[in-house]
């Protein structure tokens, strides 16, 4: 028995990667999840390593502080911390949240939050190559004459393919108030969860296909913007980019909305409850890449532009401008590689439910000629210029009367003009518009009409 426990023990450690490697594919982990938005490293130091982080935003790179924090790290097969198992590796760390931002960023957040923030992290890497993380940070309980911050435990858990990077994770928070007696503003959420979930491998580097969620059980607003604005909802909001083929992804969202009292009901014009789903069907994956990796030279050019305004290097603003520019024509591939002819579709689908349902439904296919040339502003007129060819399919809308006069009292005159020459209907108070876009025309009522025909039709 004794020598198969030796046997079994040295088994594992040669499965068992090296600490350090270890550490260095947690760490790219992290910067590929960030997709580049944040650099972390690691360095060897006591028990375990220092991590340190340079983001490429100077905005986070102003309020974070580099050193980031220390994790000990408890190398296996038999590891102790943060639990006694089997496993390649066990983390912990353990601090205070103000240790993540910069001195003088802290100085200005202890002006209202007193208090210390403690957090604790623990992590262990499986020999299956699971990485399985939580991390707690305590609740906040600040007041003073006029200011109240109060938040019960925030909860991060996650699980991870180190190799992969597939997996899921979610962070949630039961209560969260900030109020603001002297300006009568007031923020209350309950029950928030945010849920992410990588069902896919990086491609050339980037996390690409995955699905988001973002849920509040409650959300209570007291403001004044300038009116007073006082509401009461619930909110869900859902998104994932779904791989459908080698060539094409789907992007889609659902946004679902609900008032939980007849003050929020009048707010919102009636709508009790309120559910949005957008999709972008068929696009081309290298476009989206090619327009992910366009938007960080672009913000990278824009920095630049920052420090050169800052500085007053006219020069320096000059040559910003002038990569700007030439990075925008490079635009004109991008979005031939992204919107596919007779392929890529828009497909929306808004349902509001007030004492009748009121909708707006749609469903395109993208018949748009690939743009041409090398500048920008003249692609785009070419592309404008193909007008209701760009589009095939349907739509399909229905407000009722009260709704349509609540959103603009004088629309409902144009809307009852339409009426009379039967491009709508009206049955029980709710006005419906139906047709098609096909061939370059309007169909309604099945007749076809150019947009100069239909121009000439309404006016």
């Amino acid at each position: 028995m004794k020598r198969v426990i030796v046997m079994l023990i040295t088994l594992l450690s040669l499965l068992a990667a090296s600490e350090g490697s270890l550490v260095d594919k947690i760490v790219n982990l992290y910067n590929i999840k960030t997709n580049g938005a944040f650099e972390f490293n690691a360095t060897k130091s006591g028990d375990g390593y220092d991590i340190t982080v340079s983001p490429t935003e100077p905005f986070y790179s102003k309020i974070l502080n580099h050193k980031f924090m220390h994790i000990a790290v408890d190398e296996g097969p038999i590891v102790t911390t943060p639990k006694f198992t089997l496993a390649k590796a066990g983390l912990r760390a353990k601090g205070s949240v103000f240790d993540f931002f910069k001195p003088e960023v802290v100085a200005e957040m202890k002006k209202n939050l007193k208090q210390d923030i403690a957090y604790n992290y623990s992590g262990i890497v499986s020999f299956g190559g699971e990485f399985s993380e939580e991390m707690t940070i305590d609740p906040v309980d600040a007041k003073d004459a006029n200011l109240t911050i109060e938040s019960t435990k925030v909860l991060i858990k996650s699980q991870t393919d180190i190799e992969t990077l597939k997996g899921s994770g979610e962070m949630s928070l039961e209560k969260l108030l900030i109020e603001d007696k002297s300006q009568k503003q007031m923020l209350l959420l309950h029950g928030v969860k945010f849920t992410n979930t990588i069902t896919d491998e990086p491609v050339d580097g980037v996390v690409l296909f995955g699905k988001t969620g973002f849920h509040i059980d409650e959300i209570e607003i007291n403001a004044t913007t300038p009116k007073r604005v006082e509401a009461k909802l619930s909110l869900d909001i859902d998104s994932e980019l779904k791989r459908v083929s080698n060539i094409f992804l789907d992007a889609s969202s659902v946004i679902s909305y609900k008032a939980l009292d007849a003050q929020t009901i009048v707010l919102f014009e009636g709508i009790k409850s309120g559910k949005l789903e957008f999709a972008l069907k068929n696009l081309g994956i290298q476009g989206v890449l090619e327009m992910i990796k366009l938007s960080k030279k672009m913000q990278k050019i824009n920095n630049k532009m920052m420090q050169a305004s800052k500085s007053g290097n006219d020069i320096e603003i000059q040559k910003a401008i002038i990569e700007s520019n030439e990075l925008m024509n490079q635009f004109i591939p991008v979005f031939n590689h992204t919107l596919v002819k007779d392929k890529s579709k828009l497909v929306l689908d808004w349902l509001m439910q007030s004492d009748k349902q009121n909708y707006i439904k749609a469903d395109f296919l993208y018949k748009g000629e690939p743009l041409q040339g090398s500048n920008l502003q003249g692609a785009m007129i070419s592309l404008m210029a193909q007008q209701l060819t760009l589009l095939d399919g349907s739509f399909d809308i229905a407000l009722e009367r009260d709704l349509i006069v609540k959103i603009n009292p004088l629309s409902i005159l144009f809307v009852d003009m339409l009426k009379q020459k039967g491009f709508i209907t009206e049955k029980d108070s709710v006005y419906r518009l139906k047709g098609e876009l096909k061939g370059g025309k309007v169909i309604l009522n099945g007749k076809a009409y150019t947009i100069e025909e239909l121009s000439r039709a309404l006016f």
